[in-house]
């Protein structure tokens, strides 16, 4: 019984929050998920927790050889989208405890939303904007266990928001 102790808390320490890890290397680690995801599409897309930005670019596999995704320090030059967050709520969403839409919609019981989304550069959220937005935010996280959210009736079936 003492061992079958000691493993659990061995095995809870090994998957501590990502909280103590390095930001970057999560998001490496991600990235590196991603580049094998047949879903993969190219992309450039912000990152900031904290006050810390991070760009993350992704290019498809081609003639010039394997899908690339790269994570580089500093907010995205090109018009795009920027996941804001704090650490904790990273933490959560790269080890899949939280699903990434789950987190903007603050329906996890929390109240607030604490991820939320800012443009940049210009960038649009139009029909082509969304659709690279519920990609990315499907494909880059990992998904975890499927989540009910709360929608209003009219986004639920398909419609637009007031």
């Amino acid at each position: 019984m003492l061992i079958a102790l000691r493993v659990i808390l061995l095995a809870l320490f090994v998957a501590a929050p990502l909280g103590h890890q390095d930001t970057r290397t999560a998001l490496e680690r991600l990235a590196e998920r991603y580049r094998d995801d047949p879903a993969l599409i190219p992309v450039t897309f912000g990152v900031r927790v904290g006050n810390s930005d991070y760009t993350v670019a992704a290019t498809r596999a081609g003639e010039a050889g394997e899908a690339r995704v790269t994570v580089t320090r500093g907010a995205p030059e090109v018009p795009t989208f920027i996941y804001v967050t704090d650490a904790t709520t990273f933490s959560r969403i790269a080890s899949g405890d939280i699903q990434a839409l789950t987190a903007m919609t603050g329906t996890d019981g929390a109240g607030a939303a604490p991820l939320r989304l800012e443009a940049t550069n210009g960038w649009d959220l139009d029909a082509e904007g969304l659709a690279t937005l519920r990609s990315v935010s499907c494909h880059f996280f990992p998904a975890g266990f499927a989540e009910p959210l709360a929608l209003p009736e009219a986004i639920a079936q398909g419609g637009e928001s007031a």
